[in-house]
């Protein structure tokens, strides 16, 4: 069974080692295949000739011999002639196929006809198999015609031709039957690794179709979520607008100019790209200083890498450089490379756009982007130009993109004569490399384009101004409004959350997922807000970590995102989401579910203001909530008689800080930790008093109270009346 398997993985190996060599770009799938099968086919037949030509040497059958050579020296120029051949396979194939039927049909009349040939007619029908596998039925049929007359002349003519001298009937026999069985069973295998080869190409194609189809669904959720996003903000703003114009006046407008701008750049995307697949996009050459071009581009996005605390820099030794170059589709590749460097580089990194001369080649200009950004993974550099591909793992995954922009990029930079590339080690880094043809043949001119890269780079401006546009609305707030915690990478829509609800709630912000967890478990607020797709952690990985979390697993979360399809829904609410919200969202409906959401917060506080745990624990949802009551019950009712139980010892035991110990307890009991321990105190003082004969100071001690007249006045204050009246 090892040596099967181990012929497989050969047979394999070497069917991918002749793929590798065979592809060259722009060839046809179907043709390499074919030259594969050729190439394989007359490789093992060959083998087969040249074993059965030793054989006629060793037998001295002198006058089979010359058969043997000439198909020796058949294989030895076309095997060859196939393997490097680019350009007319299938009549190279077509050629040598009929070659071999008229070669074979002369070495049979000199043998002396059909029957006294000693097999090598079977030659012709293993060459037939070979033809079947051209796509041009034309070729096929002319072989297959040309077959059955050889066959038919060699039968018709056979009484008239005499036999070689020295013809042994016995060897003819002899050889008769083993050219039959080697080239019957050669056959036989040919067929079935043609049949495999197909079955195993199919497959391909149906996966890589099957991957297409996959990165196309990925593309629409991806293109949608970039829709939707800038939407909300749209609609959202203009609603207040419309509402309460005051507050978001200015601002607003600004906001949705902006994202007006974001959906126009989607829409000329997507269309450019449509152009360049068609052929339909133009170029247009100027002759100008390119190096100048350069700088002013690194100008208008330095504002952009400022505000998220990097440092933009354009460096060449060159002063100046006159070329020809298309400012158009220079603006959109460097608009591109650029943004993706500020997305993808974290604050106090290095972007770098340069410039030179290649010293060997002086018509060339290199044109290099380098960050410190975090990387990309060695096994997908080769694929990220591809249309629809984008990278899974790379720590920024959740970001929003469309899957476009490289591809596009590449496709630019084909479009005007030009090569790119990458080099990127993870965690360190990204540079993308620019050939381009220094000509001089464009007519001397200056493309004026301030406005539409400037337009371009307000557009890419994705994450920009935070903190600057949430700290003024969170100084609006008051501590008895419940916390509210909004995740949430984009801005625009922060800042329209902010201008929704800052009046009900005390606000915190957070850029991504990650950020977001860190936040939560700090503050435990009362409701989360959260965006799916977010940079280094996304909504669904938050919400899971936040649900499992004992110290965060009461906090209702409204999932607030543009991933509206079903699976994402589903995936929302199993990783523990209390609301899932499709933007572009409605106000009323967020408003309504968050008070929803804070009303059975409300009805759970009902649940644990009791002195102890009601039931069982049944609800799966409560599980968390639970372990963490029946820790603190059990806590208390060890420790309730030590006067100096204090909250610092719930904290030791559940592994929690004061804060949240204490935000945690008064979000699920809407009591403080004192006062539960109070309650329970005085209830174990109550038992007591009705079940022994201990006197009041005495159960006041027993309880943890040292003091009496305290004693007395809060267990007055709990129910009513005071220990003394319940003893008499």
């Amino acid at each position: 069974m090892n040596r099967i398997e181990n012929l497989v993985n050969l047979v394999s190996r070497i069917s991918d080692w002749l793929n590798e060599k065979l592809t060259f770009q722009g060839a046809d799938r179907q043709l390499i295949q074919v030259k594969k099968v050729f190439i394989a086919g007359n490789v093992i037949a060959g083998i087969g000739v040249v074993f059965m030509t030793l054989l006629t040497w060793q037998f001295k059958i002198f006058n089979l011999l010359p058969y043997g050579l000439f198909l020796v020296c058949f294989y030895l120029i076309f095997i060859p002639w196939i393997f490097f051949a680019r350009k007319g396979i299938e009549w190279l194939c077509f050629t040598g196929t009929n070659l071999l039927i008229l070669g074979t049909f002369y070495f049979t009349l000199k043998l002396g006809g059909l029957i006294n040939s000693h097999g090598i007619i079977f030659t012709s029908l293993a060459t037939v198999i070979f033809i079947v596998m051209l796509k041009n039925r034309m070729m096929i049929l002319l072989s297959i015609i040309v077959y059955f007359i050889t066959i038919l002349l060699s039968g018709i003519l056979s009484p008239g031709l005499s036999l070689p001298q020295g013809f042994s009937p016995v060897y003819n026999m002899i050889f008769f039957t083993i050219n039959f069985m080697w080239i019957s069973g050669f056959m036989i295998v040919f067929i079935y690794v043609f049949i495999a080869e197909r079955s195993r190409a199919e497959k391909e194609e149906a996966q890589k179709l099957k991957m297409l189809e996959e990165a196309r669904t990925r593309l629409f959720i991806n293109v949608t979520h970039e829709f939707r996003t800038p939407l909300t903000v749209i609609l959202g703003l203009a609603g207040q607008l419309k509402t309460h114009p005051g507050p978001v006046a200015k601002e607003g407008l600004e906001k949705i100019i902006l994202n007006g701008r974001r959906l126009l750049h989607l829409v000329n995307q997507m269309l450019d790209f449509s152009k360049v697949e068609s052929g339909a996009m133009s170029v247009r050459f100027i002759h100008g200083d390119i190096i100048s071009y350069l700088k002013y581009i690194v100008e208008v996005f330095q504002p952009l890498a400022v505000s998220n605390h990097l440092s933009l820099r354009f460096e060449s030794s060159l002063d100046n450089m006159e070329t020809d170059y298309e400012p158009d589709k220079m603006m959109h590749i460097l608009a591109n490379l650029l943004s993706n460097s500020i997305k993808f580089t974290t604050p106090g990194g290095k972007i770098i756009l340069s410039a030179r001369i290649d010293q060997e080649k002086k018509t060339v200009l290199h044109i290099g982007l380098a960050d410190t950004g975090i990387g990309i993974p060695a096994r997908h550099l080769k694929s990220i130009f591809d249309r629809f591909y984008q990278v899974e793992d790379n720590g920024m995954h959740h970001t929003s993109g469309s899957g476009l922009g490289l591809a596009l990029t590449k496709e630019l930079v084909n479009l005007i004569g030009g090569e790119i590339a990458v080099e990127s080690i993870e965690n360190q880094g990204t540079t993308f490399s620019i050939s381009l043809p220094v000509s001089h043949s464009a007519p001397k001119g200056s493309e004026t384009i301030t406005g539409e890269i400037e337009n371009l780079s307000a557009a890419l401006n994705f994450s920009s101004r935070a903190k600057e546009e949430t700290s003024s609305w969170n100084n609006k707030t008051e501590d008895e409004l419940p916390l509210l915690l909004i995740v949430e990478d984009n801005t625009d829509v922060v800042y329209y959350l902010l201008s929704l609800l800052s009046s009900l709630y005390a606000i915190e912000v957070s850029g991504n997922g990650e950020e977001g967890l860190k936040k939560a478990i700090e503050l435990t607020p009362d409701i989360i807000i959260s965006d799916v797709m977010m940079p280094v952690m996304d909504g669904f990985e938050m919400v899971d970590k936040l649900k499992t979390d004992i110290r965060t697993s009461h906090i209702p979360i409204v999932l607030l995102t543009a991933r509206a399809d079903m699976d994402s829904r589903l995936e929302g609410i199993e990783s523990g989401a209390d609301a899932y919200l499709s933007k572009p969202f409605n106000e009323p409906e967020l408003m309504i579910s968050m008070r929803s959401l804070l009303e059975l917060r409300k009805k759970l506080r009902q649940r644990y203001s009791a002195i102890t745990l009601p039931g069982p624990f049944g609800d799966k949802g409560l599980q968390y909530e639970d372990s963490f009551m029946e820790q603190v019950l059990k806590i208390v009712e060890k420790n309730y008689q030590n006067e100096d139980l204090s909250i610092t010892r719930f904290c030791q035991d559940l592994g929690m800080s004061r804060s949240q110990v204490y935000r945690k307890y008064k979000a699920l009991s809407d009591k403080t930790l004192s006062e539960y321990i109070r309650s329970y105190r005085l209830s174990k003082a109550r038992e007591l008093l009705n079940t022994t004969r201990l006197n009041v100071t005495q159960i006041a001690f027993e309880v943890g109270f040292k003091n009496l007249s305290h004693f007395s006045h809060t267990f007055l204050e709990e129910f009513g009346v005071s220990p003394s009246e319940i003893r008499d």
